[in-house]
């Protein structure tokens, strides 16, 4: 059951039929009670990119529409660059969740992750110190020993801003 403002006036009414001083103190004890039972409304879940603009530009809390409205102008003058476009593409297919972002706030979408491993199943690609380089293989670097280390779990983009030839041998890390 949805416990939002109409199920909250359903419950209250129920008490606007006792008459009476005593039944008050019971009326907004329950009321209380029920407002702690109301449903939040759920943080939306957006790309990285997106979120990333949202920040850059101090969205938080700002009317929606009139984001959504500015950036729509721009992007028909054709002031947007690269990114803001990819921003209103996005916003474009999903303006629900953009209105919601700013209204509630948002988590950010988790990039999938990837091993890049050859087909005897060992590491081929780590990253170190921020940087991704290439793993010297030895037959002790198992993928079953080493899996869960984050230093062998890549972007696509990590992996492709290496080397591109290296996607061929990316595979999905599942948790």
């Amino acid at each position: 059951m949805k416990k939002d403002k109409e199920w909250l006036k359903k419950e209250i009414e129920e008490y606007l039929a006792y008459e009476g001083v005593r039944y008050a103190r019971i009326a907004l004890e329950s009321v209380l009670g029920y407002i702690d039972q109301l449903d939040e409304p759920e943080k939306v879940v957006i790309p990285k990119f997106v979120a990333e603009w949202i920040d850059a530009h101090n969205l938080h809390g700002n009317n929606p529409l009139r984001e959504y409205r500015d950036l729509e102008i721009d992007f028909n003058e054709g002031w947007t660059d690269e990114k803001d476009a990819a921003v209103y593409h996005w916003v474009n297919k999903n303006p629900y969740a953009f209105i919601d972002a700013l209204r509630y706030g948002y988590e950010v979408e988790k990039e999938q992750k990837y091993h890049v491993v050859n087909k005897e199943n060992y590491f081929m690609l780590r990253k170190y110190d921020g940087l991704v380089d290439v793993l010297r293989v030895s037959s002790s670097m198992s993928r079953d020993e080493y899996g869960k280390d984050t230093s062998f779990m890549l972007t696509e983009k990590e992996i492709k801003g290496y080397d591109e030839r290296y996607w061929a041998f990316a595979q999905e890390v599942t948790e």
